[in-house]
């Protein structure tokens, strides 16, 4: 049973990422190519720690699923964006991408010199969700919406349908937590621009 909803879980990971690039396909102005590959390094950098301390085995991988959804989406959209012949897709850093990218650098040199993989997946995920509140404070710069409705709503699916398989390791329900409150105030503030009036 847990292997259905696992690869269920997958499957809207999969459905919520093809979302995502049909919506931007043929964009004049494309996400950044570097600021996604900040992301997944940090995805990827979340994943290897997590299996550092949990140990790689079945009943692990099972846990790791968010996470797992997490290293496939981003280095499916960094692939997206690579092969995009698009003139206006971004290659720049932008202020927020380095600092994402200073915090995944101190994060590896931290796990490095202590081996300390929970501490460091910790970071990642403070990382993570700083990431996120970036994009929130984008929408509140801007008072409207960035992204699509589907997107999120299939991204916060995922991370329910996540919560029975992650029972019994820390890190893992961390990371689920950390993905639905994060996922659920995108869609707060989405909707608060979409359906009421902006601040004024």
């Amino acid at each position: 049973m847990d292997g259905m909803l696992y690869f269920l879980i997958l499957a809207v990971f999969s459905i919520s990422i093809y979302v995502f690039i049909e919506e931007n396909r043929g964009k004049k102005q494309m996400p950044s190519l570097l600021g996604w590959l900040v992301l997944a390094l940090a995805s990827i950098l979340s994943l290897i720690t997590f299996f550092v301390f949990e140990g790689l085995n079945s009943d692990s991988v099972m846990k790791a699923v968010m996470y797992v959804g997490n290293v496939l989406g981003t280095v499916t959209i960094v692939f997206f964006l690579t092969i995009q012949k698009n003139k206006n897709l971004s290659l720049t850093l932008n202020l927020k991408d380095k600092i994402l990218l200073i915090g995944v650098v101190s994060t590896v040199l931290f796990w490095g010199t202590t081996r300390n993989a929970f501490v460091a997946n910790i970071l990642v995920q403070v990382l993570m969700a700083i990431g996120y509140l970036f994009f929130i404070n984008a929408m509140v710069k801007t008072k409207k919406r960035l992204d699509s409705f589907l997107f999120w709503l299939l991204a916060l699916l995922t991370t329910v349908l996540s919560l029975p398989l992650v029972e019994g390791s820390l890190l893992a329900t961390i990371n689920t937590w950390r993905s639905l409150v994060c996922i659920s105030s995108v869609l707060m503030v989405m909707a608060y621009y979409e359906f009421s009036h902006p601040l004024s």
